[in-house]
């Protein structure tokens, strides 16, 4: 096999189609090729899981090169526990619902997915020669999906994305081979409320760890994961679903917490609104909620939104000076605001009055 076959079979996602993205948000930056099967229990959130793992990144003349083997540093195996590790979230998602002895090509174009602290290991970023080899090869798979299919909708979904996307920063190929897996959770399979919660509440106290640790788009992903789990159906008695809309507040709030570190506004706007139907008063939600508004360019009615939104927070906690300051600042905004709209305004009428003069 030449180094030219390998890279475009091996640095771009072998089946670039839906059932291999293993992203959580489903953004295909992360897309997984089974090449072993395994056999046993599949691996699940809370399972210890023991690993070995390679990663490569491409080459600018082709090819790629070795940037980290786990056998010269761990040759017994990397362990961890599913939706509980600081390691690379890409190794979570590469075994996630696999069985032991399953061996698994992940091809990541997430940066901080890709990075592990505890390992050292940096993805590096993407040539510019392997950009173009990146982009001729997505081009083509692209070209050979507009258009292909006979629903009309799927290929406008084909069209958008083909016109959305933009070659990765970085991208590097992940294979791992799943040594053992210990039994995981299936929150389908929790009946029992409490064991609901806590399973919920545990998954919220690491994301709340990652967060700690400047994670923060992974931090919202596993409170995500908690919220969602809360959602499966139960016999929640009345005293178990005052708990749980606690909790849900709480991942609500979280959420957009971290959805304003990461600079998605609009997100943080959903998850803080969420938050006020169950509490309304929650100066969290309105602070947060407000900030996201602040943030977002160009959205004209966001200040006069966020405005509002401190207003409330400042009369229901006058001592908070988190608010006060940022009530101060979209005071500010808006006398800004208003002198540019009348200058523009003078701007305008100063012509007319030449006329009539």
């Amino acid at each position: 096999m030449s180094n030219d076959d390998r890279i475009n079979r091996s640095m771009w996602p072998i089946e670039y189609r839906k059932p291999h993205d293993v992203s959580f948000d489903k953004k295909k930056t992360m897309m997984r090729t089974v090449t072993t099967s395994g056999s046993g229990d599949d691996a699940r959130d809370g399972s210890v899981v023991r690993l070995h793992f390679s990663v490569h990144a491409p080459e600018e003349e082709g090819g790629e090169r070795l940037i980290f083997d786990s056998a010269s540093v761990q040759p017994g195996g990397v362990s961890f526990t599913l939706g509980e590790t600081l390691h690379a979230e890409v190794l979570e998602r590469a075994v996630l619902g696999l069985p032991p002895g399953s061996v698994a090509d992940v091809i990541c174009t997430d940066a901080a997915a890709a990075s592990d602290s505890l390992l050292r290991i940096e993805p590096p970023p993407l040539g510019p020669l392997a950009t173009e080899t990146v982009t001729a090869v997505q081009r083509k798979q692209f070209s050979e999906q507009i258009g292909a299919s006979f629903i009309e909708e799927k290929n406008a979904e084909v069209l958008a994305e083909a016109k959305a996307w933009r070659p990765p920063a970085t991208m590097t190929r992940w294979n791992v081979r799943l040594d053992s897996a210990t039994a995981g959770v299936v929150p389908a399979f929790i009946t029992y409320p409490p064991e609901r919660l806590d399973w919920s509440t545990r998954q919220k106290e690491f994301g709340a760890v990652l967060f700690g640790k400047g994670q923060h788009a992974r931090a919202g992903r596993r409170y995500k994961k908690a919220l969602l789990d809360l959602e499966v159906p139960t016999q929640w008695t009345e005293e178990t679903n005052i708990e749980r809309n606690k909790l849900r507040l709480a991942l609500h709030l979280n959420i957009a917490a971290c959805a304003l570190r990461t600079a998605d506004y609009d997100n943080a706007v959903f998850h803080a609104t969420r938050a006020l139907r169950t509490d309304p008063k929650n100066v969290k939600a309105l602070f947060r909620r407000a900030s996201a508004h602040l943030a977002k360019a160009g959205d004209v009615n966001g200040l006069e939104a966020a405005l509002a939104d401190l207003g409330r927070a400042r009369e229901l906690d006058p001592d908070n000076r988190d608010v006060a300051a940022k009530l101060a600042e979209a005071r500010r905004r808006q006398k800004a605001a208003d002198r540019d709209a009348a200058s523009v305004f003078s701007k305008m009428v100063q012509p007319a009055e030449a006329i009539y003069s």
